[in-house]
């Protein structure tokens, strides 16, 4: 069964996974995730991005996919120490920050 992440923004609910179907059209227009280690402000940002297709594909533009991803983590980078990240005033640990990779990486195997 795929993981999901529910959070609600602005009032909105949103849910986010990864399918092959998703994964195969972020690979066709060009997503590669070794690029996670080698290039991880462009690539994260990107990954993000994608995990929005499977179910928000029509109803959520990219824009609004910026400024999601501005929120919850450029906002704290500053607060960021090396054991903890922060999504806006609530602690989070790392393996959560690290999840939408995990379930991308899950889905190539």
């Amino acid at each position: 069964m795929a993981k999901q992440i529910n959070f609600e923004y602005e009032g909105k609910e949103y849910t986010l996974e990864f399918t092959r179907e998703s994964i195969k059209q972020m690979e066709r227009e060009g997503f590669v995730a070794n690029d996670i280690i080698t290039k991880p402000m462009l690539t994260l940002p990107k990954l993000f991005a994608g995990a929005f297709r499977a179910n928000h594909r029509f109803d959520v533009k990219q824009k609004e996919v910026e400024q999601i991803f501005n929120q919850l983590f450029e906002k704290k980078l500053s607060s960021c120490d090396h054991n903890r990240f922060f999504i806006g005033e609530r602690n989070i640990k790392r393996e959560e920050v690290a999840k939408l990779l995990s379930m991308y990486l899950c889905h190539l195997f």
